[in-house]
């Protein structure tokens, strides 16, 4: 934006706005980083396997065995590390930490960092629709919200959401970008990030992959005086990520659908962790004031994470009725009530009652 100063201030304020986060997420995380021996981020078995894959993966790999199976756990059968948050790509990057400082520390650097890298990447894909003050607040309420400071309690796979607000920013490109070379490499882009998801959370991949589809029709139905001008090249940039998806990310998927111990039926009734209506407006427990004798707020305590508070709520409405104009608040609408709709569940809990 703007001239050569211009630009170098933008960049400034990137980084710095990173920082801001980092600190926000450390300052959260303080009873581990400044506890006087080692302490993980979280609690529960949960946070001792991950901790446990961040060891594993390095190990792994220097001793020529495949980080996706083993037989290392639950022996003689194995394991089928596909089916398992193993967290294959975040171990490797941490693997200096590990080799250094240990898996625990590497585990508490996985943690702290989800929810500031998630929270930057939002702020970098709002920014390109509003405003930076507004682009800040924004990456504060996405990576520093109920739903994934629950997560923070022992699912870094799912806490380390910074996949979402890329895949906004692909495709906003593929959408609308106008030259072909920049379509091409912003596909090929989202093929890599897709398969990083892979190797970083499958849950969180198909969450994503569902939410983007509904979007998709979203826009087709706001834009639908536009649609037959972009359908072809939507289409091909959608098609050279699929390819760039499928050459890189083909032994994890082959592991996964085919590998050994795959799983092959429900693991839970698909009644089991969904929102309750009236958890989005009852604090639960991972809240400052929370209420934590209601098992139909707080259920387990990483899966509390559906609170969005009143106040919220109606501010949101009320903007998104006051600028109903604008095609992106048109958007951002719909898609928050078809999937806040969508995590309720295949029947209605209100109160705990069904």
């Amino acid at each position: 934006r703007g001239g050569t100063g211009s630009g170098r201030l933008n960049c400034l304020a990137v980084w710095l706005t990173l920082g801001g986060f980092v600190l926000v997420s450390i300052v959260l995380f303080r009873n581990t980083w400044f506890a006087r021996s080692p302490v993980l981020v979280g609690f529960g078995g949960d946070a001792d396997t991950l901790t446990w894959f961040m060891a594993w993966t390095p190990w792994a790999l220097s001793h020529a065995h495949d980080p996706m199976t083993t037989t290392w756990v639950v022996y003689p059968e194995g394991a089928n590390l596909m089916w398992n948050p193993s967290m294959v790509l975040p171990a490797l990057l941490l693997w200096p930490v590990t080799a250094t400082l240990g898996p625990i520390t590497a585990y508490n650097v996985l943690m702290t960092m989800g929810p500031a890298l998630s929270a930057w990447v939002a702020f970098i894909a709002l920014r390109r629709y509003f405003s930076e003050p507004a682009a800040v607040a924004g990456g504060l309420l996405y990576g520093f919200s109920p739903s994934l400071m629950a997560q923070s309690n022992s699912h870094p796979m799912i806490s380390f959401a910074v996949f979402p607000p890329l895949v906004l920013l692909l495709l906003h490109d593929i959408l609308v970008s106008t030259s072909g070379s920049m379509r091409v490499r912003r596909s090929i882009l989202l093929g890599l990030a897709t398969t990083a998801q892979l190797l970083t959370g499958s849950e969180l991949l198909a969450d994503t992959a569902i939410t983007a589809a509904l979007g998709g029709v979203i826009v087709a139905l706001i834009y639908r005086r536009h649609l037959a001008s972009h359908v072809k090249t939507t289409a091909f940039g959608l098609g050279v990520a699929l390819i760039t998806f499928a050459a890189t990310a083909w032994f994890p998927l082959y592991v996964l659908l085919l590998g050994p111990q795959r799983v092959l039926q429900p693991l839970w009734p698909p009644n089991i962790f969904v929102q309750d209506l009236a958890g989005l407006i009852v604090p639960g427990p991972v809240q400052q004031f929370g209420a934590t004798h209601n098992a139909w707020v707080s259920g387990a305590l990483d899966e509390s994470s559906g609170y969005l508070g009143i106040f919220l709520i109606v501010l949101c409405g009320a903007f998104a009725w006051r600028r109903r104009d604008r095609p992106v608040v048109q958007f951002a609408a719909l898609l928050a009530a078809s999937t806040l709709v969508l995590s309720l569940g295949p029947t209605l809990h209100v109160a705990g009652n069904v």
